[in-house]
């Protein structure tokens, strides 16, 4: 992706997928399924919150295979956006962009994955 003196511009939209929804992105459809993990926090005076476990699948048509990634759990129901986009060479990625805030504890984290259409034909 990189040229002479700089880099190259993704030209596709990359599309947004919610927690619950799908998108079909360069053929394939994606999944992203949210479960309550468990419960944080128990300290007396603190209070306590819901971790959320998301998982995104591929849709092969033979079944759902989960892409071979390790989300963060989220601590806020809106406290990941995921976002997949078709590249030049026909593969795609997929991208898991999460903030938090709480007591001064501020930060932020970006992951992608590349991946194919192979990876329904051989799966992680």
């Amino acid at each position: 992706m990189l040229r002479t003196g700089g880099f190259a511009v993704w030209a596709a939209h990359a599309a947004k997928l919610s927690p619950g929804g799908n998108i079909t992105v360069g053929g394939v459809r994606l999944r992203r399924q949210r479960t309550e993990a468990r419960a944080d926090g128990g300290v007396p005076g603190a209070g306590s919150w819901i971790l959320y476990d998301d998982e995104i699948t591929i849709d092969c048509g033979k079944g759902q295979v989960p892409l071979d990634s390790t989300l963060p759990l989220v601590e806020m129901p809106g406290g990941m956006d995921i976002w997949a986009q078709v590249l030049p060479d026909g593969s795609f990625v997929v991208t898991a962009e999460r903030s938090w805030c709480s007591e001064g504890d501020c930060g932020a984290q970006t992951d992608a994955e590349r991946f194919t259409k192979a990876s329904c034909d051989d799966p992680p």
